[in-house]
């Protein structure tokens, strides 16, 4: 019995089932490979800015109910509390990085913080938690609707606006990368 033998069919087995036809990928890249026109020459650009990113603060109300949750003795309160608290020191606004790539006609750009999935949608080329952290970034109807992701803390302090101005500055990246980027690498021969 040859048991490496058994284990391959078991495992070519496994994989015919669940993506429901064996070899599949491979059908379909020997009919585009024909159809795909390689180069020897690839753009290549990049570029990095700095995206002002707003910190959220706590108005007179939300700071005495805070100092009333930290004496009501919820734990999980107490914590939310302590986060609100420490983040008084805290500036306005801190600057945090966001980069954008361009490799031949493929393009991404880095957010700094979870950004959440609607962004993605509207820009699939994203990459998060890049470079720094940013808290939950949502989008501004986001912070009305509320949830634990929104609630100030140090994990969420973005304002409402930061998504959209890391949306807008992404975008004008992504725009001079893929207009501006016609300069190209060429391998030594």
């Amino acid at each position: 019995m040859n048991l490496a033998g058994e284990a391959d069919t078991i495992a070519g087995d496994a994989v015919s089932a669940y993506w429901g036809t064996e070899g599949m990928l491979v059908e379909q890249v020997e009919k585009l490979l024909p159809s795909l026109q390689f180069t020897n020459e690839a753009v290549l650009a990049s570029s990095e800015t700095q995206v002002p990113h707003g910190v959220r603060k706590m108005n007179g109300e939300e700071h005495e109910a805070t100092l009333q949750e930290l004496k009501d003795g919820n734990p999980t309160a107490q914590i939310f509390a302590q986060e609100r608290l420490h983040m008084l020191g805290d500036p306005d606004s801190i600057p945090l990085p966001q980069q954008c790539w361009r490799v031949g006609g493929w393009a991404m750009c880095t957010f700094p913080g979870q950004i959440f999935a609607q962004y993605g949608l509207d820009l699939p080329f994203e990459t998060e938690l890049a470079n720094a952290w940013g808290g939950y970034v949502g989008r501004p109807m986001d912070y009305v609707l509320g949830g634990y992701e929104m609630k100030l803390a140090r994990s969420s302090f973005a304002t409402a606006d930061t998504g959209p101005k890391l949306m807008e500055s992404a975008v004008g990246q992504l725009q001079e990368l893929l207009k501006n980027g016609e300069a190209a690498i060429s391998p030594q021969n």
